[in-house]
């Protein structure tokens, strides 16, 4: 059965904090009609800009909004899935609660872009959007690897120097990097192509999870020096440790 969506549309950056900066809840007022629990919510950049919450992101949450030029304006970004509804409740911990009506949500798969017209409060998408908002989300879905809890992706493939990477879901960097190396060890001492369960940090925004059925693969990265900087040296620590251990000097 094709998976029920409906569109949401947000003032922009609103969007990106769903899919890049970890925001698991969309707030609404008391009497904002909840969308059935398991349906899917395209998350649709509407044109209006919000440079206030723009600033208090970066200066509450640490976070690096991209400038208004790289978020696409009338067009569906994203797609992610209703884990639960509350009134006044939360279903768990999150910072970017608030209130009210919570739409509590899982599984958000950025996409590229789809242009349409948003409207207010839960929307039916026109039919063409609607195909091409699920041919998006098949795409997306077809990254190699294996998904593990609700905060990462581990990216499939095997790199010359066997480096385990995965792509974080809370922030959408692939920069995972292993909390210790005891199971890439042992994994690579068994010759295996990757690990059954890995506990990895994002090297970008601290975010942990545990990486389950991941393979090794190299990266692709391009953020500010300081960041890039930051990942390099973890990376650099992996690749060194993978060498002592392939000479024997582990």
């Amino acid at each position: 059965m094709a998976e029920r969506i409906c569109g949401l549309t947000l003032w922009r950056p609103w969007g990106w904090a769903i899919f890049h900066a970890g925001k698991d809840v969309e707030n609404r007022g008391a009497k904002f009609p909840a969308p059935p629990v398991d349906s899917w919510l395209a998350i649709h950049n509407g044109l209006k800009w919000d440079e206030d919450n723009a600033e208090a992101m970066a200066e509450e949450f640490g976070l690096v909004v991209p400038p208004e030029c790289e978020h696409p304006a009338g067009a569906i970004i994203g797609v992610a899935r209703v884990e639960a509804v509350t009134r006044g409740t939360k279903h768990r911990e999150s910072r970017w609660y608030m209130g009210d009506t919570g739409l509590w949500l899982a599984d958000a798969t950025p996409i590229t872009p789809v242009p349409c017209r948003g409207s207010q409060g839960l929307w039916t998408l026109r039919e063409d959007v609607l195909v091409r908002v699920r041919d998006e989300m098949r795409r997306a879905r077809r990254v190699p690897g294996a998904v593990d809890d609700r905060r990462l992706v581990a990216l499939g493939g095997l790199s010359d120097d066997s480096t385990l990477i995965a792509k974080c879901k809370a922030c959408g960097n692939a920069a995972m990097v292993p909390v210790s190396s005891a199971t890439l060890n042992e994994a690579l001492q068994q010759g295996q192509a990757g690990v059954p369960e890995c506990a990895m940090e994002c090297a970008y925004c601290g975010g942990k999870a545990t990486v389950r059925g991941a393979r090794f693969v190299e990266h692709a990265f391009a953020f500010d020096d300081a960041i890039r900087s930051f990942w390099r040296a973890r990376l650099r620590d992996e690749r060194a440790k993978v060498e002592r251990l392939k000479e024997g000097r582990w």
